[in-house]
């Protein structure tokens, strides 16, 4: 499966693993497979909100830290 090749950390990250990664993007897989595209999208969310960018392709779903997005108010 794509992925990110190097260590996982930085800020707002310091707890998310790769391992906690590679996991959410199985769930998201798994999800899709099942067409629960609400379920799917909410782990993209949720890794988005962590700093973490999915990107999709035919190979599989390929992952990069990103800026952490602010959480609610």
């Amino acid at each position: 499966m794509p992925g990110h090749s190097q260590g996982f950390c930085g800020r707002g990250r310091a707890e998310l693993s790769e391992a906690d990664v590679v996991a959410a993007i199985e769930e998201r897989t798994a999800a899709r497979a099942a067409k629960d595209f609400a379920a799917a999208d909410a782990v993209r969310l949720r890794l988005a909100g962590r700093g973490v960018l999915l990107m999709d392709s035919g190979g599989g779903t390929a992952w990069r830290p990103g800026l952490q997005e602010p959480g609610p108010g």
